[in-house]
């Protein structure tokens, strides 16, 4: 599956986080207003990927916030949902 979110540094600030924010709120984990509103992918974001990391079993990588294996996995389960269609 193509994930549609591309890997995210902490701290980080663009379009990308927006579409995390989105995706973390329909999969039940939604971030701080504060956050969504700076676009930011801050320390409430971490604590939410961190969380879906561990359940939908994707390993860690403290080096970067969200990395491929991470989108991928966002993807298959918002798929999985029925949020997104199958490519």
């Amino acid at each position: 599956m193509k994930s549609f979110i591309k890997p995210i540094a902490f701290n980080e600030v663009s379009r990308n986080v927006v579409l995390l924010h989105k995706a973390l709120n329909v999969l039940e984990l939604p971030v701080s207003e504060k956050e969504v509103e700076q676009k930011k992918a801050g320390p409430d974001t971490r604590r939410k990927v961190r969380t879906l990391q561990k359940q939908l079993a994707v390993p860690i990588d403290q080096s970067i916030l969200v990395n491929q294996a991470t989108t991928a996995a966002i993807a298959d389960a918002l798929e999985l949902r029925g949020f997104i269609k199958p490519q």
